[in-house]
């Protein structure tokens, strides 16, 4: 049996956007690096605990580099995340759409605003979805995406 949560889109990205920030630039270095090391492995970290009118629920991080080029290491993670997390609160604060993309294999919902690092030899995108994964846990996952998938075909 699931929990059915009544938070909206705009609601869910505010949330990602300030507890992301809060626990990467905010809180002191070493606390984000054990964090980042413990979801980097393919674990998952609470985050969040949070208290709304249909109920209590945990917010959990998972970290997804599969698609990511290069070595991530904290400072590239960090300069990626804060890529993703600006454009967000831009499209949040002009009211512009979120493109929302739901994945209905697992009832996953992504917020496609990438956040792009381009470098002379790579370039990389994050972007950040949540998932329902059991009764009172969201999972806020971090995707690194393959930015060949976007480039534009020659007609």
């Amino acid at each position: 049996m699931t929990q059915d949560f009544e938070i909206k889109p705009k609601e869910l990205m505010t949330i990602i956007i300030n507890g992301l920030n809060q626990l990467f630039f905010k809180d002191p270095e070493p606390e984000g690096k054990l964090l980042f090391d413990e979801v980097l492995g393919g674990g998952s970290a609470k985050i969040l605990h949070l208290e709304t009118k249909s109920g209590d629920f945990d917010c959990h991080l998972k970290l997804d580099i599969t698609e990511y080029t290069g070595d991530l290491n904290y400072d590239s993670f960090r300069t990626l995340l804060a890529s993703h997390l600006h454009r967000a609160a831009g499209q949040l604060k002009n009211k512009d759409p979120l493109n929302l993309f739901t994945n209905k294999d697992n009832n996953e919902l992504v917020f496609h605003i990438p956040g792009v690092v381009a470098s002379a030899e790579q370039t990389n995108l994050m972007v950040s979805s949540v998932q329902q994964s059991r009764p009172g846990v969201i999972d806020i996952k971090l995707m690194c995406l393959d930015p060949s998938q976007f480039n534009k075909t020659p007609d």
